[in-house]
């Protein structure tokens, strides 16, 4: 990091990665900017930044759930940044600026006060990082190919992509890179019983989604390439490329998918930088471990689900939550389990609670129409609990084949959302099963008697 760049005043920056002393400066309504000059060395670098941001801001309110600020380079606004954090909790938001001229150059942000919510305040900016990923270092590829997403101005209170990842393999056509998005929310889901198979089948509010893949030959030259378009259908990308390099896609539906041509409305141009964790080609964990690694996402999401509504207008959080309708409670009463099947043709794998009482609560409801698992690898799931559920009342974790045959690889992480945080607390940490599980058979794990505490 931070090779082959130095910054005026972040001259710490240069050669070793280092970083400037941590500063705080204030952004806020009225065109109020803050500026870092620096100096690119190589045209072939990709540049990144690295700011520490946070605002007067509460993504629980629509009016202001976020500040959004124009990252600008020698006069150009280059790219977008959505400040979610409140100024308690200050985040390293990462971006891509791509490819810069050598040469001197400075990076300004700058408060967007017509595009901000009207609600929100002012943001304040700490330590400010400038980097540099040379050519043919893994950094550099990774960042390349990564894709710049468009959004609707909607996404500044619903609906907002967050994080970025790459995956990494091979297959016959050569290596390749995959870019995935998360977004705070999937608005697809109208009606209670579908964000209730939401909940059983995919464990999560969040949408998380595949968007662009690249394949390489062995010097790094692009030999195919695919988006995934609406009704997810993989499509070559004819698309343009923005930063030098990276293709510019934009958000198409309300679950996530993409499109590799304008829509003509005015949009956000987020370029996120992929976290640094790459996940395999075959992967190790699950999607959502993205989430746990960064649990202020959680965080959104339950702020998100607790102000969103159905198209009738009806909450989508059902207050007070009864188990036996399909409309689901709090999201801080469920807990979220991940699970890795194999060898799964077709069935009905459920995932259950059991509780001190002897109750039980399960994923799907019992019920043999409802969505859950339903192909081999890893997923997610999330089981509802009775509201309110107490220190030391989860007594086993289950998983059950209510239909057909497929192998249990291994379960967990199992986490529960804080109440008072909304970040999640893992309550159960991974565990190998292997077990074959047939009709009628079950896999069960005790639970600690402290696990419930929340």
């Amino acid at each position: 990091m931070g090779i082959g760049l130095r910054a005026g005043a972040l001259a710490a920056l240069a050669a070793a990665g280092g970083r400037a002393p941590a500063r705080a400066d204030a952004l806020a309504r009225g065109g109020l900017s803050r500026a870092w000059p620096f100096v690119v060395e190589r045209a072939t670098d990709e540049i990144w930044v690295a700011a520490q941001l946070a605002g007067e801001v509460d993504w629980a309110e629509r009016d202001r759930a976020c500040a959004l600020l124009a990252a600008e380079v020698d006069g150009l606004g280059l790219v977008h940044v959505a400040v979610v954090d409140r100024l308690s909790e200050p985040r390293r938001h990462r971006l891509m600026l791509g490819r810069l001229a050598a040469g001197q150059h400075e990076l300004r942000l700058r408060y967007l006060d017509e595009r901000t919510p009207p609600g929100a305040g002012r943001v304040e900016v700490g330590e400010v990082l400038i980097g540099a990923a040379p050519a043919g270092s893994p950094l550099h590829r990774r960042l390349s190919h990564a894709p710049v997403l468009r959004a609707p101005a909607s996404v500044l209170a619903s609906d907002l992509p967050v994080l970025l990842y790459a995956a990494e393999g091979a297959d016959k056509i050569g290596d390749w890179l995959e870019y995935t998005v998360i977004y705070t929310n999937e608005d697809s889901r109208d009606e209670p019983i579908g964000l209730a198979n939401l909940l059983s089948r995919w464990g999560r509010t969040v949408d998380i989604e595949y968007i662009y893949r690249v394949w390489l030959d062995a010097e790094g030259r692009v030999l195919a390439t695919s988006y995934q378009a609406e009704g997810h259908e993989d499509m070559p990308f004819a698309g343009v490329y923005g930063l030098g390099c990276h293709p510019e896609l934009w958000v198409a539906t309300a679950n996530g998918m993409v499109g590799d041509a304008a829509p003509g409305a005015d949009t956000l141009r987020l370029a996120l930088m992929p976290a640094d964790d790459v996940m395999p080609g075959a992967p190790d964990r699950p999607r959502e471990w993205y989430m746990l690694a960064e649990p202020w996402i959680y965080e959104l999401m339950v702020k998100e689900m607790r102000r969103e509504e159905f198209a009738d207008g009806s909450p989508k959080v059902e207050a007070p939550s009864l188990l036996e309708t399909p409309a689901p409670g709090d999201p801080t009463d469920f807990v979220y389990v991940a699970v890795e099947l194999g060898e799964f043709r077709d069935g009905h794998p459920a995932v259950g609670l059991r509780l001190a009482d002897g109750s039980e609560s399960w994923n799907d409801r019992g019920q043999m129409d409802a969505d859950t698992l339903d192909r081999s690898g890893w997923q997610q799931v999330a089981v509802e609990l009775p509201p309110g559920l107490g220190p030391g009342e989860l007594a086993e974790l289950v998983v059950a084949s209510r239909q057909g045959t497929f192998r249990l690889l291994s379960v967990g992480p199992a986490v529960v959302l804080d109440r008072a945080t909304l970040r999640p607390r893992v309550v159960a940490d991974r565990q190998r099963a292997d077990a074959r599980l047939e009709t009628g058979m079950s896999w069960t794990r005790a639970l600690a008697a402290n696990e419930g505490q929340r």
